[in-house]
């Protein structure tokens, strides 16, 4: 019986995953801390090289998204067409993408929601949400919305605040 060379092996599901969590939670401890205009991260290399190139051959066509409405509508032109079209990342509205695309798109859904990378982003963010939320700013209760959006002719975005007031 032959040994198995276990480099060559292909990665499970779930090793990728667990992957391509550690990999975004190692970009998101070496990011820019920036406290101006607010307290944000300025990220790079966010998704591992491989899955990178992956996701870029994987993009969706325009007609596999939809609307991407705003606040309002803002995205709507008259005609009734969107400016800015998403796909939101959960098997439901991926499950129409061709096995091949929706491989790649489950995975990295999946890596956004991984509780590790929200634990990495709320302990680097702390002194923001904790000057929002208060010192027990770990106990509030937020998830991702892992999204994948495009802006097509027409789109603008102006004041980018986050509240109406």
């Amino acid at each position: 019986m032959a040994a198995i060379d276990r480099a060559a092996a292909p990665a499970s599901a779930s090793q990728t995953l667990r992957h391509v969590v550690s990999h975004m939670v190692d970009a998101v401890n070496r990011a820019r801390f920036v406290e101006t205009p607010f307290w944000h991260l300025e990220m790079t290399d966010v998704f591992p090289a491989d899955l990178y190139l992956r996701m870029r051959a994987a993009m969706p066509e325009a007609s596999e998204y939809r609307a991407l409405k705003g606040r309002n509508n803002v995205n709507i032109k008259a005609d009734g067409t969107a400016t800015r079209i998403k796909i939101d990342l959960y098997p439901e509205y991926i499950r129409h993408l061709p096995d091949e695309k929706r491989a790649v798109w489950a995975l990295v859904g999946k890596a956004l929601h991984a509780p590790e990378l929200k634990e990495a982003f709320m302990r680097r963010l702390a002194p923001g949400l904790e000057r929002r939320f208060g010192s027990d700013f770990m106990k509030v209760a937020m998830y991702p919305v892992p999204m994948l959006t495009r802006d097509v002719a027409g789109y603008k975005i102006g004041f980018h605040t986050d509240t109406k007031w």
